[in-house]
């Protein structure tokens, strides 16, 4: 299967919009060695979210702790963001539960495959708030928390089997040009194909409205990356996040 790029445009959309969030240039994401920043002044996060874009990651870190962690952070590389264990130990007393290393992949027209439609897959309205309500029931309390993030946003699809909705894929606007896509799955209809499904139909609708793609899972959650590859997700970074005490 031949491996497509993502356009010069692509690219420089979702470098401007990291280097906008970290709030540095462009120029700047791949630094020789860790660069730690502090949180900017719209950063509500209480903690520190480390990306490496194919070099050194770039670790963000809260205005508080910035002082006392910039050292420790400073010495973290690509491998670091890897080993969540490590990353956590370094940070010291201050760590938290960490997330990740997830995989932060992009789509776009030149690389987005785009299957035919699936039957199962339509846009939501109002009428189907009883359906993802039963959904929501169905699924752990963090997973909805990471893909029913996708609900109530630009658009939301779902996929259903014999009526019941068996996932669900949204997509909220970030920086005027990125799509960040979240998606979950009815944990008694996965591997059937709907998570897949929904997502296609509400990445090819995003890709209308002329938005670059964004598709994150955690490295470890295979299923979900293997959707993303066979839509054409192409990997772009890899972060990790640490909440703080």
């Amino acid at each position: 299967m031949t491996e497509h790029r993502l356009t010069a445009d692509s690219i420089d959309a979702i470098d401007s919009y990291w280097a906008t969030s970290f709030g540095c240039p462009s120029e700047a994401l791949r630094p020789p060695r860790a660069l730690v920043l502090p949180h900017g002044p719209g950063e509500r996060f209480n903690g520190l979210y480390a990306m490496a874009f194919g070099g050194s990651p770039i670790v963000s870190v809260p205005q508080g702790a910035f002082d006392a962690l910039r050292s420790s952070l400073a010495s973290w590389t690509a491998q670091t963001i890897r080993d969540p264990a490590g990353a956590t130990e370094s940070v010291g007393a201050l760590a938290g539960l960490a997330i990740g290393p997830a995989w932060v992949g992009y789509a776009d027209d030149a690389t987005l495959r785009s299957p035919p439609l699936d039957v199962r897959a339509r846009l939501l309205s109002p009428e189907d708030a009883a359906a993802v309500d039963t959904l929501r029931e169905s699924c752990a309390p963090l997973e909805w928390e990471h893909g029913g993030s996708a609900l109530g946003h630009d658009i939301t699809t779902g996929s259903f089997a014999n009526g019941t909705l068996a996932a669900l894929a949204g997509y909220e606007t970030w920086g005027g040009r990125i799509a960040h896509i979240a998606v979950i799955a009815h944990p008694a209809h996965r591997s059937q194909g709907h998570a897949r499904a929904a997502v296609a139909l509400v990445a090819r609708l995003a890709l209308s409205r002329g938005l670059v793609l964004q598709y994150r899972t955690l490295e470890a959650n295979t299923p979900s990356r293997r959707i993303a590859d066979s839509l054409g997700f192409v990997h772009y970074a890899t972060s990790l996040a640490i909440r703080l005490l």
